[in-house]
């Protein structure tokens, strides 16, 4: 087991499988992997709807940077519920859990929509549906990705994962633009009704599916004998480690600007409403789109490690660059870098973790890497108090250096992650 770092299904499978290209859009073969597409496509499209909807109701509300940071950390916080969603994806049937998350998903949102239109939503309400929702997304994660799994061949799994975040980057595009434009045209409460409805579509899509995979719960076996043989397997396998300290230090450094300074960018430095927010939102999706598609249509390739440290070292210097932009085009562009960097890194990097771990120990590995998300809600919270001390801009700067000086002594002293394929 030590030694079990590559794909278990490299050795066995046949050049023919491996489909390094044109295999694209093979895993969509699959009835029910299509239907974890389709609810993966709503699923993201209702949080990133939420996500500039929520920040803009609140920056209206207090006037306050460190607010959005706050309320941006709640939504993450929900992080340290990853084990228990891992431990519930292995003892579980993983397609009927994924369906009662999203029930519960469906009715934190639609609490939130009777309080607002109500006219009774306070700030404490909103910090708190946001900490359900956050929860909810740390239960979903594991379940979902150890079910894909399950569903397609070892030899496909890369692009199955790239395909779901091409799902998630399609939405991730579009969702900010309607919301933005949602709350321009129709306030608030109009926006938070459309993203109701689709959670309730989203729930649908998730009741349809039918693959049962077996559980691997051996009889007899505490709780904590599964989530410890979750740990010990980060103990032997050092690959895997370095994945989770480096998606650690990307949820530390990297994403909270998205979530925390987009909206105090929008409205104070380059002066653009929700609509222009939407649009800054939208940017980073597309090039994340964009990076996904490619890496997907690589298949199982290899060199995914080399490709990863390509995208972590990428992310600070693009993002260095947006905090020195004053103008709204090449910030879009250089959003699209973000994006970009974001994909590859986080794709590759899924992808190995998945092929480095046995099958029955996938829903609690990911779970654990669930963790790492846990650092967002810090960040969040240090972005929005730079914000309102010294600036977005300088800020945001700080921030992409730091970044920077981390991964590049990563790389130099950890070459594992590289060298891994």
């Amino acid at each position: 087991m030590p030694g079990m770092s590559a794909d278990p299904g490299s050795v066995a499978q046949p050049a023919a499988v491996r489909q390094p290209v044109g295999g694209l859009w093979q895993a969509l073969w699959h009835r029910d992997f299509r239907l974890i597409w389709t609810t993966n496509l709503l699923f993201h499209a209702t949080r990133w709807m939420e996500t500039v909807v929520v920040a803009w109701l609140v920056l209206e509300i207090t006037d306050s940077p460190f607010m959005v940071g706050v309320v941006a950390a709640c939504r993450s916080a929900g992080w340290f519920l990853g084990p228990l969603g891992g431990l519930l994806a292995d003892r579980l049937n993983r397609s009927r859990l994924l369906a009662l998350i999203q029930a519960v998903n469906l009715l934190q949102a639609s609490v939130f929509l009777a309080l607002l239109g109500l006219g009774r939503l306070q700030l404490w309400e909103v910090l708190s549906l946001s900490l359900v929702s956050g929860a909810l997304y740390a239960l979903d994660f594991p379940t979902r990705f150890s079910l894909v799994a399950d569903l397609v061949k070892p030899g496909r799994l890369t692009s199955a994962v790239s395909l779901l975040r091409v799902a998630q980057d399609v939405t991730t595009a579009i969702g900010p633009v309607v919301g933005g434009s949602m709350v321009a045209l129709f306030s608030v409460t109009g926006a938070y009704v459309l993203i109701v409805a689709l959670h309730a579509f989203d729930l649908v899509a998730r009741l349809l599916i039918t693959s049962q995979p077996k559980v691997a719960v051996v009889p007899g076996k505490s709780v904590w004998g599964d989530l410890k043989g979750a740990f010990s397997v980060l103990q032997w396998n050092s690959l895997a480690r370095l994945i989770l300290v480096l998606a650690f230090l990307a949820n530390l450094f990297g994403f909270p600007f998205l979530h925390a300074l987009l909206p105090v960018f929008a409205r104070e430095v380059l002066r653009i409403g929700p609509a222009g927010l939407g649009l800054l939102m939208a940017a980073p999706a597309v090039g994340s789109l964009l990076g996904s598609i490619g890496l997907a249509s690589r298949g199982q390739a290899g060199r995914r490690g080399a490709i990863a440290m390509v995208g972590f070292l990428l992310w600070p210097v693009v993002q260095l660059a947006f905090s020195l932009s004053g103008g709204l085009a090449l910030s879009l562009v250089l959003l699209l870098g973000v994006g970009a960097a974001q994909s590859l890194s986080m794709n590759a990097t899924h992808a190995l973790l998945l092929s480095a771990v046995p099958p029955d120990l996938r829903g609690r590995v990911m779970g654990a890497r669930g963790l790492a998300i846990l650092s967002q809600p810090g960040g969040s919270i240090l972005l929005g108090a730079g914000a309102a001390a010294v600036g977005a801009p300088l800020a945001l700067a700080v921030n992409a250096v730091a970044f920077g000086a981390v991964m590049v002594t990563l790389a130099a002293v950890r070459p594992t992650l590289r060298r891994a394929d």
